[in-house]
């Protein structure tokens, strides 16, 4: 029985160590199980990241063309507005023109009242 009991003492570290071994092993599937869910995860959270750049990608896109054809259109109007102011500035020195042509007549005109009157009288 002593002999049994020091060969039962000799054999527990060693059951101890089974023991040990087999919770290592317990916690390492556990480990790479919660790995392999944490990876999971990562390619969701990745996945949607890469749909949310597409998304953002195309809305820059649509307000980057939409940003060039409102400046075309600033541009056009810029442009209309110039040709407009020249045609106006022309306008108005067409008016200066005739003004200073009415007046020059109309001084004419007085003058040769003037040598009518003088010749008749």
């Amino acid at each position: 029985i002593s002999k049994l009991k020091s060969e039962q003492e000799e054999l527990m570290p060693i059951a101890d160590h089974k023991s040990a071994l087999l919770d290592l092993k317990t916690e390492h599937r556990e480990i790479i199980i919660d790995l392999r869910d944490q990876m999971r995860a990562a390619e969701k959270i990745s996945t949607e990241l890469k749909s949310q750049i597409a998304v953002y990608i195309e809305e820059k896109t649509k307000l980057l063309e939409e940003k060039c054809k409102l400046e075309k259109e600033v541009e056009e109007k810029e442009l209309l507005v110039e040709s407009c102011t020249k045609s106006s500035d022309k306008e108005i020195e067409l008016e200066k023109k005739m003004l200073d042509f009415k007046d020059a007549a109309q001084k004419e005109k007085s003058r040769l009242l003037t040598e009518l009157e003088r010749l008749m009288g």
